[in-house]
């Protein structure tokens, strides 16, 4: 992909692309013979330029992404708040809305992200107790060019992730914030950015929502689209819509207002591809009571203890089937630190391993936040660690 613009002759990355846009400055040529007065209108300059950043950085922020970081607000009731304006687009049961206050988000910040092409998932990535692949079974996946292009069937089935094929399902982008974003790996493959970010993406909620939005993050504003599809549980379609690849939030909700979207999909065509950040909807499993559904195969739970810690840490996990595991252990930056299982096939039940504060060459490791991330060959489940020496 090109999250960042990575097509550009430019290696720009996706933290920089992540940054309000400066508008350029017109500078006036100084006379030569004025040494002192050059450096005084230059350091002036410096200082305007530097105000009008931190200005213009609060306004965007305050404006368009400070509804997504309230976790405990009321209901997205878009009163106030900025954002696209009630669009035409969306068709069926599902209405677009203004952008606001955001009750429950998924921000991937408790996944492994890297940086340039970031961290690449060939198997389900779950974050915030949301799940994410390439698609859902029964939408039918083709190529056009560099890009994904999904179908939006009126009915898929009972609604299930679909994989997609290696190094072309999702990349996890360190954007150089507190948040990671999630990216869908083009036909090119990871880690190719020409790939990265221009792959579809599919989003399986444990529980229904009336309400879902999200950031668009590293659009190129060249004129491309997001296409979405809206299903309930049963795999019905609900709706459609579709919006401009641009780098704002975007809020929809069904025109009953009743909790019945179990999932959406979606596909771009930006001409550098896109990321997305801030998952929002309008309830939690925890609040409904509703358990994530049950998936095919083995299901794993972690745990890790004790956390923090100041040398050792224990990760406890079960599993219900037998699986082929592994286990890692990654800087926050997403830097490979430690293998701690590679490829082991284990029987279901209970299992431990305990992880020394050590990388793979036997050195104690500095302070700071890492991720221990286990695979089970379909999914990758991770456990931040904060280690204090």
């Amino acid at each position: 992909m090109k999250v960042s613009g990575m097509n550009t002759a430019a290696n720009v990355t996706p933290a920089e692309l992540a940054k309000p846009k400066k508008k350029a400055t017109q500078i006036t040529q100084k006379p030569a013979d004025s040494a002192q007065q050059t450096r005084k209108s230059a350091e002036r300059l410096a200082k305007a330029i530097v105000t009008r950043f931190i200005a213009l950085s609060l306004s965007v922020l305050t404006a368009v992404w400070s509804g997504y970081a309230a976790a405990d607000m009321a209901p997205l009731l878009g009163e106030g708040a900025s954002g696209p304006p009630a669009a035409p687009a969306s068709s069926g049961g599902i209405m677009q809305i203004p952008c606001g206050p955001c009750p429950f988000t998924v921000d991937f910040s408790d996944v492994v992200g890297g940086d340039g092409s970031g961290t690449n998932y060939d198997g389900i990535v779950t974050s915030g107790g949301v799940e994410f692949a390439e698609k859902f079974v029964g939408q039918v996946l083709s190529a056009n060019g560099n890009f994904d292009v999904l179908t939006c069937p009126g009915s898929v089935g009972a609604l299930t992730l679909g994989l997609g094929l290696a190094n072309q399902n999702l990349s996890v982008v360190d954007f150089g914030g507190p948040n990671n974003g999630l990216l869908g790996n083009g036909p090119t493959g990871y880690p190719n950015f020409s790939s990265i970010g221009e792959g579809s993406v599919a989003v399986l909620f444990s529980h229904d929502v009336s309400k879902i939005g999200f950031d668009v993050v590293g659009a190129t504003d060249a004129g491309g689209n997001i296409n979405i599809c809206f299903y309930e549980r049963d795999g019905t379609l609900i709706g459609t819509a579709t919006v401009a690849a641009d780098d704002t939030c975007y809020l929809w909700m069904t025109q009953s207002g009743q909790q019945k979207i179990a999932g959406i999909s979606l596909a771009n065509d930006d001409f550098g591809g896109v990321g997305y950040d801030n998952f929002c909807f309008d309830s939690s499993s925890t609040a409904t009571g509703i358990e994530l559904p049950v998936q095919d195969g083995p299901q794993i739970r972690v745990s890790v203890h004790p956390n923090p810690t100041r040398q050792r840490t224990t990760v406890f996990f079960r599993s219900t089937g037998a699986s082929l595991v592994e286990v890692f252990v990654y800087k926050i930056s997403g830097q490979l630190v430690r293998k701690l299982v590679d490829g082991r096939s284990l029987p279901a039940g209970e299992r431990s391993i305990t992880w020394d504060g050590r990388n793979d060459s036997g050195a104690p490791v500095g302070s700071g936040v890492y991720f221990i991330q286990i695979r089970d060959g379909r999914r990758s489940h991770n456990k931040k660690v904060l280690l204090v020496r």
